[in-house]
């Protein structure tokens, strides 16, 4: 049979072992979001707009309004600057 200090003591431990499991669980997920990252990264294109290109600009407005599914998802042409 356990007593008190036996009890407290495996509580203890238990405590401590739960801590490392959490700091490595912590450690992976790290670790797997940077490895994420990087291959995303790998196959994004940078944007870079020069003047007199051409652009279309997210219509986000008239979608809050409620319109519908038929309302254009774009707006523009506009000219950089």
């Amino acid at each position: 049979m356990l007593n008190e200090d036996e009890n407290e003591d495996s509580l203890r431990l238990n405590l401590a072992l739960a801590e490392e499991k959490r700091d490595l669980a912590a450690i992976r997920l790290a670790h797997s979001k940077n490895k994420m990252a990087k291959c995303y990264n790998k196959c994004v294109r940078p944007e870079s707009f020069k003047p007199d290109n051409h652009v279309m600009h997210r219509n986000e407005v008239s979608k809050a309004a409620g319109q519908g599914k038929l309302t254009p998802n774009w707006e523009g042409p506009y000219i950089i600057c």
